[in-house]
């Protein structure tokens, strides 16, 4: 569910830039971290294999922090646009009455509810200049040693820059309110109850609403920002060769489930160099941890989301995200992949209503991973909706019950559609992982030392 700052978020920039590329920024606490040059990693997202689904995260490197020493050129020169005030006030009312005569009693009830909101902020663009970030490409490379820039081109990473933002010139308060008020009488005896709820949510003066981010294309040390990127257009040109790499070269020849179930497997590869040990008694403890509590998937993702950003305190914002889960037999060499383990463990989850996490923790307790892996993977195999057959009309916004698909005896009913589908590959894929954690083959591999 969307905060009330990513709802003014989403709303001011659909307004000011309906046509354009702006970013609307996830979280306030975080928006500090979206300004110009700052360094972002665009992940597609695995769950979403027809409506291709990415995100952005922030490595917290600027675009200068990976630059060879040298000259530092002039200060690069942030153009700034007019200022806009955008002011909205909401307001509604709903109530109901109901009467109920002719029965043993005679019944009367009466609800009614209202809520508002309001809101006036200004706000500006500010950009850097295709020629500005020109005229430092020519002055200073990319250092291609350092330690970030290394990761990135051997995960074969696409690096963005981000550009332009949408910043508040003012500190700026939302006002939301909200009540209640409800009333039962049968006989002479009447029973009333109102509730009432008021909240402000202060947003300081230079947060950042929405951002713009442009492809960073780097060979050996030169590098450029791209204006418009054509679809196959990369920050690497690669010659480097490796496991992960070679897997996503054979999901190009694959389609429909077959692919999709490909990328989730690749995704748990980096689970083959654990310990049987490390694996259940650690990381399976750690999953089941974080399902038990939908505040906790949140508060993992934020400290996920702050490890990702620490840049130079990585090793320490690692080490208290590993102490809250209560993990201390990883290896250090072993972060990174973990990092992303845990990423796509918590993509999967939000997918997920009530009943999804709830089989999990159950196939996890009575260790039938495997059966109900297997029951997931044919219901998909039989009814996937590849990208040829895919049609607006499989969209389907409305609620759907989800537990029973799985369950019914015949496979799918003609319920099936997108949405579902997205919901038990969300499902497929949290499974295989699990399911991987809690293998005994992975007792054949050697174990390491704890650091």
């Amino acid at each position: 569910m969307d905060s009330t700052f990513t709802r003014a978020a989403k709303s001011i920039i659909s307004e000011l830039d309906p046509d354009g590329d702006l970013i609307p920024v996830s979280n306030l606490i975080d928006s500090e971290r979206y300004k110009h040059l700052c360094l972002m990693v665009k992940e597609n997202l695995v769950l979403y294999p027809l409506r291709k689904k990415s995100k952005y995260v922030n490595t917290g490197f600027k675009l200068t922090d990976m630059m060879e020493a040298g000259d530092p050129g002039d200060e690069i020169e942030i153009l700034q646009s007019k200022s806009y005030k955008v002011t909205e006030e909401v307001g509604g009312m709903l109530a109901a009455s109901v009467d109920v005569p002719d029965m043993p009693i005679d019944m009367a009830i009466k609800a009614g509810a209202e809520i508002s909101h309001s809101r006036s902020i200004l706000v500006n663009k500010k950009y850097v200049t295709q020629p500005a970030l020109e005229s430092l490409k020519d002055k200073r490379r990319i250092d291609m040693s350092r330690t970030p820039m290394e990761e990135w081109q051997y995960k074969d990473k696409d690096i963005y820059v981000i550009t332009e933002i949408m910043e508040i010139e003012q500190d700026t308060d939302i006002h939301t309110s909200g009540s209640i008020e409800s009333s039962l009488n049968f006989f002479k005896v009447g029973i009333k109850g109102k509730g009432h709820k008021k909240s402000i949510i202060h947003i300081p003066k230079g947060s950042v609403l929405g951002f713009r981010a442009q492809l960073l294309k780097i060979r050996n040390g030169k590098w450029a920002v791209s204006c418009s990127p054509s679809t196959n257009e990369k920050t690497f040109d690669n010659l480097i060769y490796h496991t992960k790499s070679d897997t996503i070269s054979v999901f190009e020849s694959l389609k429909g489930f077959p692919r999709a179930k490909a990328e989730i497997q690749g995704e748990c590869s980096s689970l083959k160099f654990l310990c049987q040990e490390v694996a259940e008694d650690v990381l399976l403890k750690a999953f089941v941890f974080i399902m038990k509590d939908p505040k906790t998937i949140t508060e993992v993702e934020t400290r996920v989301e702050q490890v990702r950003c620490s840049g130079e305190q990585y090793l320490t914002a690692m080490s208290k995200l590993l102490e809250y889960l209560g993990i201390s037999k990883i290896p250090t060499e072993l972060y990174r992949d973990l990092i992303e383990l845990i990423r796509f463990f918590l993509d999967a989850l939000n997918e997920l209503d009530e009943d999804g996490v709830f089989m999990l923790m159950e196939s996890v307790e009575k260790q039938n991973t495997e059966h109900q892996l297997t029951q997931v993977e044919t219901l998909l195999a039989e009814n996937f909706i590849s990208t040829e057959e895919f049609d607006d009309c499989q969209i389907s916004t409305r609620e759907s019950n989800f537990r029973p698909i799985l369950e019914a005896s015949g496979g799918a009913s003609e319920s099936w559609n997108l949405m579902v589908q997205s919901y038990y590959i969300a499902l497929y894929a949290a499974l295989c992982l699990l399911h991987r954690l809690s293998s005994p083959t992975l007792s054949t591999k050697p174990k390491l030392s704890s650091v």
